[in-house]
């Protein structure tokens, strides 16, 4: 899986990371695989945006969510700078 531009990279800043390799093969040999389940790319490509910020990202918040979530109204910024915000999904933990 590599980096492929789209037609909108013009038009919305854009950061391409890479994707974690398909399968399950990777328990045991310490090496990175989405451990069948694809949607690891989505903490995976959000830990590759923090290890590699890029200069063009200068402000002083950054909203991340979830593709198919729909905004229906403006939301409150309840982070600081010394405490970030989120909203825990019960159903996602860490407990593979």
């Amino acid at each position: 899986p590599g980096k492929v531009p789209d037609a909108l990279m013009d038009e919305i800043p854009t950061i391409l990371v890479d994707a974690l390799k398909p399968g399950t093969d990777c328990r045991d040999s310490g090496d990175t695989c989405d451990l069948g389940f694809a949607v690891m790319n989505r903490p995976h490509g959000v830990a590759q945006l923090l290890e590699n910020l890029p200069p063009s990202l200068t402000e002083e918040y950054v909203y991340i969510a979830e593709t198919d979530h729909l905004l229906l109204r403006s939301i409150p910024n309840r982070a600081t700078r010394e405490r970030p915000a989120c909203y825990p999904f019960g159903y996602m933990l860490p407990t593979a």
